[in-house]
């Protein structure tokens, strides 16, 4: 999104995504969402989208050109991993709760069994999705907002990025006094991210150890899928 004729927010985090236009609606921003952002514009009338979508950065480039500045906040793989589990188990929760009530069961072993049979080296398509799903339900169909998601929010970083070098990184995990006090001196305005995390409440046994990171690592491993560049080493 272009803040102001100023910059474009490339969003990875979903929480810090929620916040950051939370933030800019408090600072009086004026947004520019792009045709891909429908489902964002409800944020410009004071409504709350059920879901935001996310954008490749080299079609950011294409929408908006390169004379702005791109800035993003980047988070740690396997926190991201996590994180997107529960997000998926906070929409299933409020759709089929006795669903939730099992996923939210479904500790390290068992998950990474399933998501590598159906969904090694993260190949997301709405029909692996579906028999992952099924792995733990006797259901034949989900939601097809379930799957959207779920594709898109276990999308590796790097396909939002594309490696893209001139991207102006913050780490969510501890630069993010640094991301306000650029965008605080970008815009002329004191700007602090709203604290909003939606998944605060959503219970889950899938945890980061070193199980799930030798899993991600192993079976996943999906950056290694988009190198660029190749080396000795």
């Amino acid at each position: 999104m272009l803040i102001e004729n100023k910059f474009v927010f490339v969003a990875i985090p979903k929480c810090a995504t929620m916040s950051f236009e939370d933030a800019c609606l408090k600072n009086n921003f004026i947004i520019d969402y792009s045709p891909y952002e429908l489902y964002n514009r409800g944020m410009l009338n004071g409504i709350k989208p059920n879901k935001h979508v996310h954008i490749p950065v080299t079609i950011l480039r294409e929408i908006h050109g390169h004379k702005y500045p791109f800035v993003t906040l980047t988070r740690e793989e396997i926190s991201r991993f996590v994180s997107a589990w529960k997000h998926i188990l906070k929409i299933i929760k409020y759709t089929d709760i006795d669903f939730y009530n099992i996923l939210k069961n479904v500790g390290n072993d068992e998950f990474c069994y399933h998501f590598g049979k159906h969904l090694k080296n993260l190949k997301l398509t709405t029909n692996s999705v579906i028999l992952f799903l099924n792995e733990f339900s006797n259901k034949k169909k989900h939601e097809k907002h379930v799957t959207d998601v779920f594709i898109s929010v276990f999308t590796p970083m790097v396909e939002w990025t594309n490696n893209d070098t001139t991207l102006i990184k913050f780490s969510f995990e501890n630069e993010i006094p640094l991301f306000e006090k650029w965008v605080s001196e970008t815009c002329g305005v004191d700007f602090k991210l709203s604290h909003i995390n939606d998944t605060n409440e959503i219970e889950t046994k899938l945890i980061k150890d070193d199980f799930l990171i030798n899993f991600h690592q192993t079976i996943l491993n999906p950056t290694s899928q988009y190198k660029r560049e190749f080396s000795l080493i």
